[in-house]
């Protein structure tokens, strides 16, 4: 089984099975930003999570919860690593669950994430630019999305919402793609929930 290597000092949070997948915590400013590719040289990120900005959003929607401290949580250091992260957004106040596990020669993320909020919240998102445009999409609806080739080499990345989240798609320009992850806003309750993962496949047959 591929060994998972982290790499952690004040402005970074890398994680990632060489040769395959690859998720990278970044500091800019005072926000942790994350991207996810695949860690072989010369290889370009893939995924890249597109801010909330208070200038453009409405205080209702979130296009991505915002994360300003990140901790470590213990956890298997050879096959899984749990990242805490909390943040704060106009009068929301996020906290999420950042889960990397491997199984075999596939890496799995996955992310859960509160929102609470006094105020009306219209719409909670994850929001991502995927640097693969709609030919390389191989299955795609409202639960599931799946990109193959470019600089994915021979792994499949797979985008899942866990019910009752849903998934978006639309065009970011002619070579990549916006993808979103949608919670399904509770008005009665002051805390949302946003539900999802991200999965690096290896295809079958594949050689490197």
């Amino acid at each position: 089984m591929p060994k998972l290597e982290v790499v952690h000092d004040d402005d970074t949070f890398l994680v990632s099975i060489p040769g395959g997948p690859r998720l990278a915590f970044t500091r800019r400013g005072d926000r942790w930003t994350h991207r996810l590719g695949i860690a072989v040289e010369g290889r370009a990120e893939i995924a890249a999570s597109l801010e909330s900005d208070a200038e453009r959003d409405p205080p209702g929607s979130v296009m991505s919860p915002i994360y300003q401290e990140i901790h470590r949580h213990e956890a298997d250091g050879e096959t899984g690593v749990c990242l805490l992260l909390t943040g704060g957004f106009l009068d929301h106040h996020f906290s999420a669950a950042a889960g990397f596990v491997v199984r075999g020669e596939e890496g799995i993320l996955e992310i859960d994430v509160a929102d609470r909020c006094r105020g009306r919240v219209e719409s909670l998102a994850a929001t991502y630019t995927v640097a693969l445009d709609s030919s390389r999409l191989v299955d795609a609806d409202s639960t599931r999305v799946v990109w193959t080739g470019g600089g994915l080499g021979v792994f499949s990345l797979v985008l899942e919402a866990v019910a009752p989240c849903s998934l978006a798609l639309a065009e970011a320009g002619r070579r990549a793609t916006r993808a979103q992850v949608l919670a399904t806003i509770d008005p009665a309750s002051h805390t949302q929930r946003l539900r999802y993962r991200w999965r690096w496949a290896r295809n079958r047959g594949a050689t490197a």
